[in-house]
C-alpha cells in the first residue's frame, strides 16, 4: 500500500480454473475495517462454433451469400462469448440464443474458403473452415437434335420410336434435366 497515491497492489495472484473469488480487507490505524470482494473466473475452453447454413462444399452462382450458425462457452470455467467472426470481420451475435450470421459475404468466381472464429471474454478462440465454391450461371441452352426419325420422313405405322442427343456444355452448364416430347 502506498499511503501518498492511496493505491495498492497484488502482483501474480494465483488463479484456480473456474471462478476465483478474491477479497481484500484494508485496516486502518483505529482498526476499523472495510472488504471488497470480485469473482474472476479462469477460462482455458474454447468456446465453439458451428455452421447451420450453407453446408460446406456448397455450390452456387450466387455472387454473395449469408453465413449463419450457432456459438457456445460451455462448463464450469465458460466466461461466454464475446464475438464471431467471418473472414475477420465481427458477425452478428445473439447471446441469448447463441445464433450468429453474417450477411452479403461476397463470393469470387472458384473454391471461396471462409474462417470462421469465435472467441471467448477469456481471448480463447475456435476457428472452423467452410469453402462455398461459385461458378458461373448457366446461361446457355443445351444442344438438342432428333437423330430418328428423320425429318420429313414418311411411314405408315400407328407408332414411331424418337431418339436423340441433348447436350449441355459450356462455362457454367449444369447438365440436362430432362426431354420432353410431345
Amino acid at each position: 500500500y502506498n499511503p501518498t497515491t492511496k493505491v495498492w497492489e497484488l502482483v501474480d495472484k494465483p488463479l484456480n480454473v473456474g471462478a476465483n473469488s478474491i477479497v481484500a480487507k484494508a485496516i486502518d490505524n483505529a482498526a476499523n475495517e472495510a472488504t471488497s470482494q470480485v469473482i474472476v473466473i479462469r477460462d482455458l475452453t474454447a468456446p465453439g462454433i458451428s455452421v447451420t447454413s450453407p453446408a460446406n462444399n456448397t455450390v452456387t452462382t450466387a455472387e454473395a451469400i449469408t453465413i449463419s450458425g450457432t456459438a457456445t462457452d460451455s462448463g464450469t470455467d465458460a466466461s461466454g462469448i464475446a464475438r464471431i467472426t467471418v473472414n475477420g470481420t465481427d458477425a452478428v451475435f445473439d447471446p441469448l440464443t447463441g445464433q450468429w450470421n453474417y450477411h452479403n459475404l461476397p463470393l469470387t468466381i472458384g473454391a471461396n474458403t471462409i474462417t470462421l472464429k469465435a472467441f471467448d471474454n477469456a481471448g480463447n478462440e475456435t476457428t472452423a473452415i467452410l469453402t462455398v465454391t461459385r461458378r458461373h450461371p448457366d446461361t446457355q441452352p443445351p444442344t438438342l437434335s432428333i437423330v430418328s426419325p428423320a425429318n420429313n420422313s414418311t411411314t405408315f405405322d400407328q407408332q414411331v420410336t424418337i431418339s436423340g442427343t441433348a447436350i449441355d456444355e459450356g462455362d457454367g452448364a449444369t447438365g440436362v434435366a430432362s426431354v420432353l416430347v410431345n
